[in-house]
């Protein structure tokens, strides 16, 4: 399981997103973005945003949620 933020210092984290999509490694984004997929492309689109600053409950129950797919 993996949490993701859109925007890393060298790019986005797309190539990270589509790798644990391979492996099927669930993740979710705690992200600023709105909309995640418009910035770090299709590969996020759908994916569990608990934005950014992340409230622990939201993030925990996110956590929750992926793990139970």
């Amino acid at each position: 399981m993996a949490i993701l933020d859109v925007t890393l210092k060298d790019g986005t984290v797309t190539p990270v997103a589509e790798a644990l999509r391979a492996q099927s490694v669930p993740f979710v984004l705690a992200s600023a973005y709105e909309k995640p997929e418009q910035v770090g492309g299709e590969v996020l689109a759908g994916v569990v945003n608990v934005g950014k600053p992340a409230d622990t409950r939201a993030l925990l129950s996110a956590l929750e949620q992926v793990m139970q797919t």
